[in-house]
């Protein structure tokens, strides 16, 4: 009886080619997307929990009140000593560990080329977080001066090998400078190192480092080096001690600054702090793409199943027939529901074979594209596997029970005479539904890209407006004379000296502003317009500055032009205010600004958008020729600076793109299958209209009225949906894109014409067909 049932299976495979491929085609997409998806989660997890003793270690978080309504979270402070002063002060803690981050170069045969991953850390560090180490002794390294210690991907770029122990590093490390009379300054200066220990970087936590070299207390003490960097403290609490406890104290102690509160995150809750500014050592996930991801490749997997169900039931007509006959024969119900749990199973293993070996093939991609750090393995461990099993058994399980709610002995002689010609309302809605998905991610779709778009361009030229990397001009001179002779280049319309967005930040009279440092040139070549005064020239003395309309409504200042404040000494006189305008990340208000002229340092070119590469290519040429020991030229335009202010947002716009696209597709495949289903199913009816005259427009209308009104459902219900999460997405935004009622309307008709095109064919190819020729096959 097994071989007779296996060969009844294939049987049935081969005469339906269509249903079978489009069934277990949308099977593997579906599966392919949800396993992927639910692996990436669960690793995100495993990261977050990945370090000992997270139950009792908190990541010390500072929020910086501006002004009210704005608030700076910050896992990297200015202040070291803040550890020592809290374990002093307060019993409760326990135990402190902090690092220290600061710029880095590295210098090899007379050329020094940027990392990044460098800190300085306490040696506690070892016996508390108990990092994995592949070579050496990490905490006598941390403890020796002149002793450093590389990861294991560090010594193979590096040096081409694993085992980099005993080599030489040479860094040119910022380092501050602290005068008698109390002036601090920064340096570069060129330290060496030999390397000790090797750090195994292949055990993932949310710490991202490169290189490790020890940080005495001594210097934490003195807040030196937070003048070339930011200092990341990490408490640990004694048992049983309450963080909000120590929270509330220190909010309550005047020792502290008052101007800025202390939050202490659990380290669990670290890496999913995706509204903290950070320096990189702590990686970090926005937990909104977590849960929209997911979100998206359950419904992908949802509208494959709906396939395959739908798939399944068209055939329940023909499924329900052979069955009959076969009951006629003998053939037991136990039996019966056997070939057909069999049949639905070899079918969902083929498909789960298939999408493994598409996720190995292609996780690389996946890494790369969402900065993932996804092994194969994952998805072998944790609750995967059983969350795989639990999907897996509800697509095997539910098209059985429904054909066999569908089999009685009463209904036997209506299943041989085919007296089931309706189609079930379950199909229908199933259908409306995986419209509606598809419809709900479009329209999601479209408004991110939208303000994507807005991002991007918010500055008027934004692509054409060239910024050159000020790390590639650290020799003030060659700077200079690359400047200058820019202007040589055909393809350039404007220099300017100033950066696009920031250059710092200054604290004058307890209010933050931020600072950029631009010549006479920058105001014409951003065309900032002035709501009072005018812009500094050549001539003008290096304390005249120009504020946008920020400073003046915080500052509350009446006549702004040729007010005065002083910083650090120096007086400063307001001699225009510009319009406000976009420098920073969207998701905040535009915060004060003061444009100045003492120390430009950063150039600008807009170029002609007809020759960009050009124009690229020609400048890259100048500076080999001007700078060949130099580092390389290194560029962006303003549109990609706005862009990488926005990595999460960009990143769940390329989530979003790709699962829209596949449920759409997959969406369609259904549609065709059951469009293939009615139109073979309705032959005779189509034939016998023929012969009473209908012609061939008034078949396919009478064929395609169903699907229109289908489609018209799922648009009517997935409006208000998609509208509900563009809106709950974009509110994130102080900045919008708004949006337009022909988004939608876009939306729907394309949906529109590609479930027409789908099904436009196949009533085509009926309606056009020989009436007689059918009707002699009937």
């Amino acid at each position: 009886m097994k071989l007779i049932q296996f060969k009844m299976i294939f049987r049935s495979w081969a005469r339906n080619k269509v249903y079978t491929v489009i069934s277990v085609f949308s099977l593997i997409v579906g599966l392919t997307c949800s396993i992927l998806m639910s692996g990436f989660v669960g690793n995100e997890y495993r990261i977050a929990h990945a370090l000992p003793n997270s139950d009792r270690w908190y990541g010390l978080k500072e929020t910086n009140v501006f002004y009210g309504s704005t608030e700076l979270e910050l896992f990297g402070g200015g202040e070291g000593s803040l550890a020592l002063q809290l374990k002093d002060r307060y019993p409760e803690i326990e135990d402190y560990c902090v690092f220290h981050y600061c710029n880095v170069q590295v210098v090899d045969k007379g050329n020094s080329r940027e990392i990044k991953g460098y800190y300085e850390v306490l040696p506690d560090f070892v016996r508390i977080f108990q990092p994995k180490v592949m070579q050496g002794d990490l905490e006598q390294t941390l403890k020796r001066p002149g002793e450093i210690a590389v990861t294991r991907s560090f010594a193979l770029k590096q040096f081409g090998k694993e085992n980099a122990i005993g080599e030489s590093l040479v860094l040119n490390v910022s380092q501050a400078v602290r005068l008698s009379n109390g002036t601090t300054y920064s340096k570069m200066g060129e330290k060496a190192y030999t390397i000790t220990a090797i750090l195994d970087d292949s055990q993932r936590n949310f710490f991202n480092y490169s290189l490790l070299t020890g940080l005495p207390e001594a210097e934490i003490a003195t807040n030196l080096k937070g003048w070339v960097g930011s200092y990341y403290t990490f408490i640990g609490l004694s048992e049983g001690v309450k963080a909000e406890d120590i929270e509330n104290k220190i909010a309550a102690d005047s020792t502290f600054n008052t101007d800025c509160k202390m939050k202490f995150v659990p380290l669990d809750d670290v890496y999913f702090a995706s509204d903290a500014e950070l320096e990189g050592l702590i990686l970090n996930r926005n937990p909104l793409f977590l849960y929209i991801g997911m979100s998206i490749a359950l419904a992908v997997l949802l509208i494959a199943c709906f396939n395959y169900i739908n798939i399944s039931m068209t055939r329940t007509l023909q499924r329900l027939r052979n069955t009959g006959q076969q009951m006629v024969f003998g053939a037991s119900r136990r039996q019966m529901k056997t070939q057909l749990m069999i049949e639905t199973t070899l079918q969902v293993l083929f498909a789960v074979g298939v999408a493994f070996i598409l996720i190995y093939q292609f996780l690389p991609q996946f890494n790369g594209l969402f900065e993932a750090r996804l092994l194969f393995s994952d998805f072998f461990t944790g609750a995967t596997p059983w969350v795989l099993l639990g999907l897996l058994a509800l697509v095997i399980v539910l098209p059985t029970l429904y054909i066999f709610s569908r089999l009685g002995e009463s209904q036997l002689s209506r299943i041989l005479k085919q007296e089931y010609g309706k189609r079930s309302r379950l199909i229908t809605g199933m259908v409306v539904v995986q419209f509606a998905i598809s419809i709900v991610l479009l329209i999601f779709t479209v408004n991110v890209q939208r303000q994507m778009d807005f991002i991007a361009h918010n500055r008027l030229g934004a692509e054409n407006i060239i910024l050159i990397d000020p790390n590639v001009m650290m020799d003030e001179d060659l700077g200079a004379v690359f400047h200058e002779r820019l202007s040589s280049i055909p393809e350039i319309e404007e220099i300017a000296w100033g950066s696009a967005m920031t250059d710092g930040m200054m604290y004058v009279n307890g209010k933050n502003m931020n600072l950029v440092y631009a010549d006479e040139n920058y105001f014409r070549f951003f065309n900032l317009q002035f709501v009072e005064g005018e812009p500094y020239t050549a001539s003008s003395p290096k304390n005249h500055i120009v504020v946008n309309e920020a400073v003046i409504e915080k500052w509350e200042i009446k006549n702004p032009v040729g007010s005065r404040f002083e910083f650090s000494g120096q007086e400063y006189i307001i001699c225009g205010v510009v319009h406000n305008y976009i420098f920073d990340d969207l998701t905040r208000a535009i915060e004060p600004l003061m444009i100045s002229s003492e120390y430009p340092y950063t150039t600008v070119v807009k170029v002609s958008e007809k020759n960009c590469s050009a124009a690229i290519a020609k400048m890259m040429a100048l500076w080999k020729e001007i700078a060949p020991d130099e580092q390389p030229f290194e560029w962006e335009t303003l549109a990609d600076a706005f862009r990488n202010l926005h990595q999460d947002q960009q990143k769940m716009f390329r989530l979003v793109l790709v699962f829209s696209w596949i449920s759409l597709i997959l969406t369609c495949l259904g549609l065709f299958g059951l469009a293939w289903y009615s139109v073979e199913n309705r032959m005779k009816e189509i034939a016998l209209r023929k012969v009473s005259g209908a012609t061939e427009m008034q078949v396919m209308e009478v064929l395609c009225s169903r699907f229109v009104k289908w489609i018209l459902i799922a648009f009517l219900i997935a409006l208000p949906v998609g509208g509900y999460f563009t809106l709950q997405w974009i509110k994130q935004f102080v900045y919008q894109q708004h949006m337009t009622v022909w988004t939608y309307i876009g939306v729907g008709v394309f949906v529109f014409l590609v479930g027409m095109l789908t099904v436009v064919w196949q009533t085509w190819r009926a309606a056009v067909r020989n009436p007689v020729e059918t009707l002699k096959s009937e």
